[in-house]
């Protein structure tokens, strides 16, 4: 190191002190700065806002049906969530306004097919727990007609079956829906025979 570099290292550590003390307080560091803060506390905030809708399964698929009023999904589970929530009357117009949806050609057979007979077997499940058995068959007859193999439908048959005591009936809906779908619970209780 020569004699001149100590010496051009202090003037360059001089110029660059002098230079900070004079600098102004906004410069371009301190405006990224305030940019970065802002948008944090703004992300934050939306963050919040968007957590809000997470809280509850009912405010969960409101949300998502508003967001996608055209989607049988969301419109099913928010009616489904109304009807736990004892909106029969909302539950109903929503499985409704699900079988309109499946005759959308822009979705594919098995999402239309899928879509219909799970409203219909939701709206059957309605008409069950108001105690309307006919109808309930009704329609569940109707989609069996359409989906055969459809094991929400069966289950829904065996549980009007295992009720009004046609309990040999009530095992063979209930026998081809755990079939199809082995996660289905078995029924509660036991069958009593009803002349």
């Amino acid at each position: 190191m020569g004699p001149f570099d100590a010496m051009y290292r202090e003037l360059y550590e001089r110029d660059r002190m002098r230079a900070l003390a004079h600098r102004p307080f906004w410069s371009a560091v301190s405006w990224r700065a305030c940019v970065v803060l802002v948008l944090c506390v703004g992300w934050a905030g939306l963050t919040h806002h968007r957590v809000q809708v997470w809280q509850t399964d009912l405010r969960l698929w409101t949300d998502a049906a508003a967001k996608a009023p055209f989607k049988p999904r969301p419109v099913m589970n928010e009616g489904r969530m109304h009807e736990l929530a004892g909106d029969v009357e909302f539950a109903d117009a929503a499985y409704r306004r699900v079988i309109s949806l499946s005759f959308d050609p822009r979705r594919s057979a098995y999402n239309r097919r899928f879509s219909q007979a799970a409203a219909e077997t939701n709206l059957a499940h309605l008409a069950m727990k108001q105690g309307k058995f006919a109808t309930a068959m009704r329609i569940l007859d109707n989609t069996i007609a359409d989906w055969p193999e459809f094991p929400y439908a069966h289950y829904n048959r065996g549980a009007i079956l295992w009720t009004v005591g046609a309990c040999a009936d009530a095992w063979r809906e209930y026998g081809v829906a755990m079939t199809t779908d082995p996660t289905l619970p078995a029924p509660k209780g036991s069958c009593e025979p009803k002349e």
